[in-house]
């Protein structure tokens, strides 16, 4: 015979009509001799016809009805808003991003034609170096510029033609 916590999986499944014959004939033999159990079926089929009645008792909308009347009341929000807005003119809308824009490149074009231009380089010599080979090791140059401050290193291998 199956304890009250086995039945209890069974009272909860017969409303739905889920039972098998087998679960039923066991349920009702465990109900007639289960005080605790028995109320607690009642308690459930009674709980089960409130909330069928309650469920009748709301009215169910149609989502079509629903939904024009929601969309009619967004649109009429929104040409409330357009007429009490003041953005709503074009040139309200456009023109004054518009001049804002136009006045930033005034004021680029401005600082543009204020900037003084680079100078050209000089085709002066800035710097001047002689190419030195010694005859027995590599070809080195070592030169410092006394105004930049660079270090130029020329290094090259002896000539394989040259060599004997």
């Amino acid at each position: 015979m199956p304890t009250c916590n086995e039945i209890e999986r069974l009272l909860l499944s017969e409303p739905d009509g889920a039972l098998t014959a087998t679960e039923l004939a066991e349920l009702e033999a465990h109900v007639s001799g289960c005080e605790a159990c028995r109320r607690q079926r009642n308690l459930l089929s009674t709980l089960l016809s409130s909330l069928k009645k309650s469920q009748e008792a709301v009215p169910n909308p149609s989502s079509r009805e629903e939904w024009m009347t929601l969309r009619n009341r967004i649109r009429g929000e929104r040409g409330a808003e357009r007429k009490t807005n003041g953005w709503s003119s074009p040139w309200l809308r456009w023109g004054i991003p518009a001049l804002s824009l136009g006045a930033a490149a005034a004021v680029a074009f401005i600082l543009y034609l204020r900037a003084p231009s680079p100078t050209p380089f000089s085709r002066a010599t800035i710097a001047r170096a002689e190419y030195v080979q010694s005859e027995n090791a590599e070809s080195t140059l070592v030169y410092v510029d006394q105004e930049s401050g660079w270090l130029i290193v020329w290094a090259s291998p002896p000539d394989a033609s040259t060599k004997g």
